[in-house]
């Protein structure tokens, strides 16, 4: 296959073989651009919207296929095109530039040594060659370049945090020639950042160029002064004192982690350059800023105008448009602020007649109130009769005019999923303006102690700059933790008294009221209907829900209140939401009512992909639920307090499917144990079906977790539930729960009728016939490795591949691939494990593909091809970041410890080991945190730490001494005896038995044995030892000291 390589950090290239493709139509090399960055598979319905969103759906559509008809043949192979979904085939032999940058970002904290971390570092954000996608810009496609101005914003952030840490290490080094380069490339690629100018200033002093760093220091103040309208801090200026007096900069103060870039200018660097570029542009003449009040169009618009000031010769004028109630009013408003004496009539012609050579630009501020009025006439006949006047506009209303262009903005950024608990939760917009204003009002605010709650506040505004001000403004007297909890609770939470504040933006919900209250009547029904929904809804779901046609829907997104989001459909801000939930009373809208249609209304459409979801064969489908799931999880919510079998049985299994796919079993125990106690509370009469599959869905994540007992108590219920509804399938999916967590025990001989029992009731239903020989081989391989587990895995392959099930079959092929790995079958394994990976990929399982290549690297360590597994590993990684998955992380860091242990690099072996256990730890997975002590303990032994070594063997003892898996006994028993040889002596004999036995026994891990072949001493006993790997555990740890 020829190699396809797809740069698109700088400007954009698709070559394969080294020759340049093209050149393409635009769209669909956007189309491409878009699909080399995307971490999965995209819909056909999303890429249409992104490229052709001004066109019916039907028409969209119908541009997708053509374009893809000139899809060039060389590309064909590397792309995945079905009847749903396009994706490139990451398997195939092509590299996409952005990968190892985006993949530097997310090991940013990588452990190592402070000379290694800094060359590592220095690479990767050379990766950041220049902006994404340099220069290329589709035409007609704003959702396209929308996207595109997102994730130049979010990678040139990205390379900065890297350079920061870069200018960190460098100055440790006292590497201070590099410092001042680093530093100057931070200053091009974030003018204003504070934090770089003061690096860039010590790096230049400390080195002895003094009046460098001061020449430095004045430039960059001039300018931040001149082009941005800001000044250094207090602490920046403060540093150019000392080096003027000469003072010594040895201790300064290391580079902090978070920017301390300046409010006004608070992630609003990608929107400024954009209006800044429109208004000195010859294209459009007038520019409004649309959005919901509150969002900072006054300010940004403001900084704008210190900005732009020297390319308008005849000035700037600001006008305050809000106040005004007829669109007759602007025009001698207009009059009065350029100083012009009106004679009689005729005011639009003698404001012409006095701009016509005028180069200036005119600001009106809240034009909402008179847009579709005389006024939008009088602008267009100034920028006609003007060329050199520019209009820019602070409205939540576009005007809707050919010469208008229209700047969406939205709420700052904000921390979410790994970012909220990352180190980097400080580096975003939302977060640095709440901690500004909450310190300017008590010096002593603690951000680090407050991280919760502040993180709470900003998710929950979702970056609205008003509302993160008024919140901030309680943090001298509450918790920042209570002030999250009263906003989620109360609107009206966010207001505060201050005269220097228009007596509107004193509230958020009077900020929102205003607005509501100049709706028409259907409108404001519409949007209050419309609170209904808690994440992005499609245009269907609008009109069956909340009776919401597509004109309404369209006038709501023309007057800031929706937004349409071209991939998961439209997106209702949550402060929206919240405020409009507020008004269905008030409208005299039941909301039971409302509350029941949306349950309905979901519950059909999951209803409707239970069998594909079951079947694992349509990746879309899971991103389609994935986008709708906070609706889903809440018609199942609203199910288990009103609903009845026969309407939500089958949405209740969609969900658990859906979060099984994800191997997301947190998530499962979350909606599901509530969901048991509601039923309970439910009085509708047909519910045990219900109450079955809650009870079963709840025990099944408690056996995922190794929650074993737990997880019988509830599957045990689930049994007579199901017996009491006549529910045969799904008392055998209970009883199979029952049968996997008792031979996780140790216990098979209660496990086999189980499923036995389970096999007869579910005779001619091919997937419970799959989950029950999947069972029966675990079961089967707790007798010892090659007793029979093997020939349930072919017969469950066999099914899956008759039944056209490719879930089953990656699962079965995993299986044996696992099974051949444990018993050394190294080809047999990679043969399995490519083949998941080859299903996985066309089913769209990410998951069972991540597992796959980390078993793949499993068996390259195994060959001792340390590069090879290293290489496994990261494309394990890949995926498990998309995803998310800890249980993935927590797999993926056993495999670096490993290989590390394997080279005998015990730093960094200690070091993932620890990870392992943290994350194993959190979700509760006791078979992997036995694993990553056992690591750690291996790790600690080899660098002679005697006493922490025999700390972890100790806690390693008593995790497992009841546990049913050998590999953990094996595992205590291995590294007892290697402490043992290290630090006891007198002990050796014993030691020396345990590992022969070990490395000798059939019945454990492949690794442990290989782990005890590597210690073992003398020759082995003339009789075979007795006893398994519990009894030489106990031997082992019975000579050890107490820890």
């Amino acid at each position: 296959m020829a190699r396809l390589e797809i740069r698109l950090l700088g400007n954009p290239e698709i070559a394969v073989n080294g020759v340049p493709v093209g050149p393409l139509p635009a769209k669909l090399e956007a189309l491409l651009y878009y699909l080399a960055a995307a971490p999965r598979s995209v819909s056909r319905i999303a890429l249409a919207g992104l490229l052709w969103g001004e066109r019916s759906e039907q028409d969209a559509r119908m541009n997708l296929r053509a374009a893809l008809q000139k899809l060039p043949e060389s590309l064909a192979p590397h792309l995945t095109v079905n009847r749903d979904w396009l994706a490139f085939d990451r398997a195939s032999d092509m590299s996409v530039d952005l990968q190892p940058f985006e993949h530097a970002l997310l090991t940013f904290a990588t452990p190592e040594a402070p000379a290694a971390r800094l060359e590592r570092l220095r690479a990767m954000a050379g990766l950041h060659r220049d902006e994404f996608l340099a220069g290329f810009a589709p035409s007609h496609a704003p959702e396209f370049e929308a996207w595109c101005a997102s994730e130049r914003t979010r990678l040139r952030e990205g390379a900065v945090r890297l350079l920061l840490e870069v200018l960190r290490l460098e100055k440790e080094a006292g590497r201070e020639q590099d410092a001042v380069e680093t530093a100057r490339r931070t200053l091009h690629l974030s003018p204003g950042h504070d934090i770089a100018l003061r690096e860039l200033m010590g790096a230049l002093a400390r080195s002895g160029q003094r009046n460098a760093a001061i020449e430095s220091y004045e430039r960059h103040r001039r300018a931040w002064r001149d082009e941005l309208g800001i000044a250094p801090s207090t602490e920046t200026e403060r540093l150019a004192d000392r080096i003027v007096s000469g003072d010594s900069l040895v201790a300064a103060a290391a580079v902090p982690a978070a920017s301390a870039a300046p409010a006004q200018l608070l992630g609003r660097e990608r929107e400024q350059a954009m209006i800044v570029a429109l208004l000195g542009g010859e294209g459009m003449r007038i520019v409004s800023l649309t959005g919901l009040g509150g969002i900072g169009k006054t300010r940004l618009a403001q900084s704008v105008m210190a900005q732009v000031k020297e390319r308008f010769p005849d000035g700037l004028k600001f006008f305050s448009i809000g106040a005004m109630r007829s669109g007759a009013a602007v025009g001698p408003a207009i009059a009065a602020g350029l100083g012009l004496q009106l004679r009689g009539g005729q005011v639009s012609k003698q404001i012409q007649e006095f701009l016509r050579e005028k180069s200036m630009l005119l600001v009106l501020d809240s034009f909402e109130p008179v847009a579709g009025t005389e006024a939008v006439d009088l602008l267009l006949e100034i920028v006609h009769a003007a060329p050199g006047v520019r209009c820019l506009l602070t409205t939540r209303e576009a005007l809707g005019v050919a010469e208008e262009a229209v700047v969406a903005i939205d709420g700052l950024a904000y921390p979410e999923g790994n970012a909220a608990v990352g180190e980097g939760w400080r580096d975003f917009a939302a977060v640095q303006l709440f901690v500004q204003r909450a310190a300017r009002g008590y010096v002593q605010f603690d951000a680090q102690r407050e991280r919760e709650g502040i993180v709470r506040i900003c998710q929950r505004v979702q970056g609205i700059p008003l509302a993160l001000e008024l919140a901030a403004s309680l943090a001298r007297n509450l918790p920042c933790i209570e002030i999250a909890r009263a906003v989620e609770h109360d609107l009206e939470t966010l207001s505060r008294d201050d005269a220097s504040l228009s007596p509107r933006h004193r509230s958020m919900a009077r900020v929102l009221a205003c607005a509501f209250d100049q709706l028409s009547p259907e409108l404001q029904a519409c949007l209050a209907r419309l609170s209904v929904f808690r994440g992005p809804f499609r245009s269907d779901a609008a009109e069956a829900v909340a009776l919401g046609s597509l004109r309404q829907l369209s006038t709501l997104i023309e007057k800031s209140w929706l937004r349409r989001d071209p991939g998961a459909g439209y997106v209702l801000h949550d402060v929206i939401r919240q405020f409009a939930r507020g008004r269905l009373a008030a409208l005299r809208i039941d909301a039971a009512k409302l509350d029941e249609a949306h349950a309905m209304h979901f519950a059909a459409w999951l209803s409707a992909l239970h069998d594909s979801v079951r079947a694992g064969d349509n990746p879309v489908v899971l991103d389609e639920i994935r986008d709708v799931l906070a609706d889903v999880v809440a018609a199942c919510e609203w199910a288990s307090r009103f609903g009845q079998d026969a309407d939500f049985e089958r949405a209740f299994h969609t969900l658990y499917r859906y979060f099984e796919n994800r191997g997301d079993f947190v998530s499962v125990e979350q909606f599901y144990g509530p969901a048991r106690e509601a039923l309970e509370r439910n009085r509708r009469a047909r519910k045990r079906r219900l109450q079955s599959i809650a009870h079963c869905n709840f025990g099944w994540a408690f056996t995922h977790m190794s929650r074993y007992d737990e997880g019988v108590v509830e599957l045990e219920k689930a049994a007579a539930k199901a017996r009491e509804a006549g529910a045969e399938l799904l008392r055998g999916e209970a009883l199979r729960g029952i049968a996997l967590a008792r031979t996780m025990q140790g216990r098979v001989d209660e496990a086999t009728p189980l499923l036995e029992e389970c096999m007869a009731i579910c005779r001619g239903d091919a997937f419970g016939e799959m989950a029950t020989l999947n069972v029966l081989g675990v079961a089967a391989s707790f007798g010892g490795v090659g007793r029979g587990q093997a020939d349930y895995y072919r017969q469950f392959l066999e099914i899956a591949e008759a039944n056209n099930h490719p879930r089953g079959a990656l699962v079965a092929h995993f299986n044996l691939g696992d099974d051949a790995l444990t018993r050394g079958d190294l080809d047999a394994a990679e043969r399995h494990f490519q083949r998941s990976i080859e299903l996985g990929h066309s089913a769209g399982n990410r998951r069972n593909q991540c597992m796959s290549y980390a078993n793949l690297a499993a068996v390259q360590q195994a060959r001792g091809d340390f590069p090879g597994t290293r290489r496994y590993l990261d494309q394990a990684w890949e995926i498990a970041r998309v995803l998310g998955e800890r249980r993935l992380y927590s797999f993926i860091y056993q495999g670096y410890a490993e290989v590390d242990a394997a080279e005998r690099r015990w730093p960094e072996a200690e070091a993932w080991a620890r990870k392992m256990i943290a994350v194993a730890d959190d979700i509760t997975w006791a078979w992997s945190a036995a694993f990553g002590v056992a690591l750690l303990a291996q790790a600690l032994a080899e660098t002679g730490r005697r006493d922490e070594a025999l700390g972890a063997i100790h806690d390693l003892h008593r995790r497992v001494k009841d546990a049913s898996f050998e590999v953990h006994h094996a595992n205590a028993a291995v590294e007892a005896a290697r402490w043992i040889l290290r630090f006891q002596e007198k002990d050796a004999a014993l030691a020396g038995r345990t590992l022969h036995a070990l490395a000798a026994s059939g019945g454990i891990d492949n690794w442990v044995r290989g782990r005890a072949r590597e210690l073992l001493i003398g020759e082995p006993p003339a009789t075979a030892p007795e006893g398994g790997a519990r009894e030489w555990m106990a031997a082992t740890v019975a000579v050890l000291p107490s820890a």
